[in-house]
């Protein structure tokens, strides 16, 4: 984890309801995703985990990005939909185009 607070990274930040999502996405990653410094597979099961990738599969980079997230608040679908809308900033700040 020492070695990703160097690395660069862009920031979005999503709200939903009461949850609250800060993502890092950091470029050139191998596409490892955690929240609250757990695995996504851990924190999120099934559809929640589907519906919060939305964006990185829309735009193909699944697999060549990393993110760190930290969640506070809410239920989980919110918390879902907030790390979703935080994702899709990050990606608007790498191209405007997504």
């Amino acid at each position: 984890m020492a070695a990703e607070a160097l690395r660069p990274y862009y920031y979005g930040l999503g709200k939903r309801k009461s949850a609250i999502a800060r993502v890092r996405l950091f470029q050139l990653g191998e596409g490892k995703f955690t929240i609250n410094g757990k695995k996504m597979s851990e924190y999120f099961f099934g559809t929640l985990a589907e519906n919060s990738l939305a964006p990185l599969a829309m735009t193909d980079q699944l697999k060549t990005v990393d993110l760190q997230i930290f969640i506070e608040g809410g239920g989980k679908v919110a918390q879902s939909d907030a790390v979703r809308l935080g994702i899709s900033r990050a990606l608007m700040l790498i191209d405007p185009n997504h």
